[in-house]
């Protein structure tokens, strides 16, 4: 292996995966001088019995939980975010504990900013690169349904976006008693999610190698294990094998320019207020032949969808083509929770426009509207966009 002529790589978080991963939190708080937490989750999550688990798993600990949010919503919304830093600052917390992905994640990194930043004024740290100071201790644990944001260095809190290195979790917990999976939706779109952000940090960073360990790690687990899990979701060391994959594609994603799935997915999620994982799935196939047909689909990523020995008895020229192929054939086994287009998703046509719009926005102007265009109106239609590099 080369070294690369430079790259850069951040990720502060500690990841503790595997049976009683939960006993090892006050741990891991201790070493943060930590002893009283605010837990933020969902009613979902704890009618699911993982509060129960959680606070039991302290229980002959010195972590005290300061107080315990189970009703966070489905969006991440300033006002509630507001309260919740009140509610830290009354009970005197020292740490937070997001159990649970999505809003519930979005929902503790706002109140971590806010009372870390000693503040009510959320808004004046929206956008990238705002926060100047180390945050309070902040663990997560993810449940088997992640939007790929929580591992992340960002946050959408009411559409706004909240980019900073210091918004990484300080430690991620997967503990196989909170990653079960309710449905095979669950477990299709969070796989979908971790895909579209580890396949998209392979294209968009070549060459940062740290990452790429990251990004190809996260694809052998989703491509090994996503249609076993399918079939069967009681198997725990496979949720917990798809856990780790969403936790590590967040990561990837944080550290490789915004590629074209996810931002298309996010833009159309916003405009509909259909799920993000569930609009990235439905593109990703679409955005997989854009950078095939670019040309900027690297061999290598072959040895992470199928493996050393498909890997080396398929010659050099035809490992991209051979790797795009064999992920469509898996994005294809999902089809029974992912539609094939965003028509089939009942996207209305007037909001693509608005969606390219803002999928250029939030990339910085880094992604072209032209191919932003193409890639969602081929995900609208369905209509096949060749193979094979351009001419």
């Amino acid at each position: 292996m080369q070294s690369p002529h430079y790259f850069e790589f951040f990720s502060q978080a500690k990841i503790s995966s595997g049976s009683k991963a939960l006993e090892h939190i006050p741990t891991e708080l201790d070493g943060f001088d930590a002893r009283k937490p605010l837990v933020i989750t969902a009613k979902r999550a704890t009618q699911a019995g993982f509060g129960k688990t959680l606070v039991s798993a302290f229980g002959e600990s010195n972590v005290i939980i300061g107080a315990l949010f189970d009703d966070a919503p489905d969006y991440a919304p300033i006002g509630l975010i507001r309260d919740l830093a009140g509610l830290f600052r009354d009970r005197g917390c020292d740490s937070i504990i997001a159990l649970g992905g999505g809003a519930a994640a979005d929902i503790a990194k706002g109140v971590n900013i806010l009372v870390s930043e000693r503040t009510d004024d959320l808004l004046q740290f929206a956008g990238t690169d705002t926060l100047r100071n180390q945050l309070k201790p902040f663990v997560m644990i993810p449940t088997a349904v992640s939007n790929g944001s929580e591992t992340s260095n960002r946050a959408t809190i009411e559409r706004r976006a909240f980019v900073s290195d210091f918004l990484f979790p300080d430690v991620i917990t997967i503990d196989p008693r909170i990653v079960k999976p309710r449905c095979g939706d669950d477990i299709a779109g969070t796989a979908a999610t971790a895909l579209v952000h580890s396949v998209e940090a392979c294209i968009t960073a070549p060459g940062n190698i740290v990452n790429e360990a990251y990004a190809q790690a996260a694809i052998q687990f989703i491509t090994e294990n996503l249609r076993k899990t399918l079939r069967c979701s009681c198997n725990k060391k496979r949720n917990v094998a798809l856990a780790n994959a969403a936790a590590m594609g967040g990561i990837a994603f944080s550290n490789a320019p915004m590629g074209y799935a996810h931002a298309l997915g996010t833009a159309v999620a916003d405009e509909t207020g259909l799920p993000a994982g569930l609009c990235m799935g439905v593109i990703f196939p679409y955005a997989l032949q854009h950078y095939q047909q670019k040309g900027a689909i690297a061999p290598g990523l072959l040895f992470s969808v199928a493996g050393i020995d498909v890997f080396c008895s398929t010659p050099d020229r035809e490992r991209a083509d051979r790797a795009v192929s064999l992920l469509l054939e898996l994005m294809s086994d999902l089809r029974k929770y992912l539609p094939a287009t965003l028509a089939e998703l009942h996207v209305p046509r007037y909001q693509l426009d608005s969606a390219v719009r803002a999928a250029v926005a939030m990339s910085g102007k880094a992604l072209a509207a032209a191919e932003c265009e193409r890639i969602i109106m081929h995900a609208f239609t369905g209509a096949p966009q060749g193979a094979g590099k351009s001419k």
